[in-house]
């Protein structure tokens, strides 16, 4: 009978398999062989949602016992993973077997320095994000999630602090201390940062744009960035499509540990106060 458990160092090394420092690896083996393993971490910080990286060698039991031993003896809410819609095609197919569901797509588009030409006139601030800006990220984060998933699926006031050097945030000229969409760069990706925002701030985010690519952009040949856009901003989406390249479209898929019966819907702006910072 295969067995499952957690990876330690030895066992990575073992079955030489690369080794990330601050990641966790879930294995299951067969006669003590390494059969197949998730790469997994805690979601942007949370001590109840467990983002999975990578799975080696699809297995509809290894998924199985990973999620039902993490719900049990951890009390995991949620389980998410970001899937590239075209290359991860089986992925999907086995995580949907599972009880994975799509809640969200991202749309990442290409911004090429010699496509783009600043406006003359100033309808956003883009600036590094400060101490100050974290409470109002995390509302913005929550917000910008279906609703019945901002009880978790947001990232911690810790893990802002911590990577905040990774955040812009985007204000009215004439309000600066407000942020009202922000960006963050996508921890797997180079030269990729994932635009967010709730539906309220939805008709601001191709000024935010433009205010990003005006400050960071290096207008040399060849020089790019890619950004990414979540499904919920269907109008804008259309727009971004009109003018810049779609790279590639991602599924956001979760899986609840304890599922109920609901419809994904958003809220303008609403968001549900979150639970006590971890």
């Amino acid at each position: 009978m295969n067995k499952s458990r957690d990876l330690n160092f030895f066992d990575i090394w073992l079955h030489r398999k690369d080794f990330l420092w601050g990641k966790d690896y879930f294995g299951l083996l067969d006669r003590g062989k390494l059969v197949g393993s998730i790469l997994y971490e805690a979601y942007r910080g949370s001590d109840h949602v467990i983002e999975i990286l990578k799975i080696e060698n699809r297995s509809e039991e290894l998924l199985r016992r990973f999620s039902e031993k993490y719900a049990r003896k951890y009390k995991i809410k949620y389980f998410v993973i970001e899937l590239d819609e075209k290359l991860g095609v089986d992925d999907i197919s086995l995580l949907n077997r599972c009880g994975f569901k799509r809640y969200m797509r991202n749309y990442y588009y290409e911004l090429r320095a010699e496509d783009f030409s600043p406006s003359n006139e100033v309808k956003m601030i883009c600036r590094e994000a400060e101490y100050e800006d974290v409470e109002a990220i995390m509302e913005l984060d929550c917000s910008s999630q279906a609703l019945e998933y901002r009880d978790y699926l947001f990232a911690t006031k810790r893990y802002i602090r911590d990577k905040l050097s990774d955040y812009y945030v985007f204000a009215d000229p004439h309000d600066m201390t407000r942020p009202l969409v922000f960006v963050r760069k996508c921890n797997d990706r180079d030269n990729s940062y994932e635009f967010v925002t709730n539906q309220a701030g939805s008709a601001m985010l191709p000024h935010c744009l433009e205010a990003f690519a005006e400050r960071n952009l290096r207008f040399e040949k060849n020089s790019y960035l890619h950004f990414a856009v979540a499904s919920s901003h269907k109008e804008m989406i259309t727009e971004l499509e009109r003018n810049y390249d779609l790279v590639s479209v991602s599924q956001l898929l979760i899986l609840e540990s304890a599922p109920r019966e609901h419809s994904a819907q958003l809220s303008p702006g609403f968001a549900f106060r979150p639970q006590p910072s971890i």
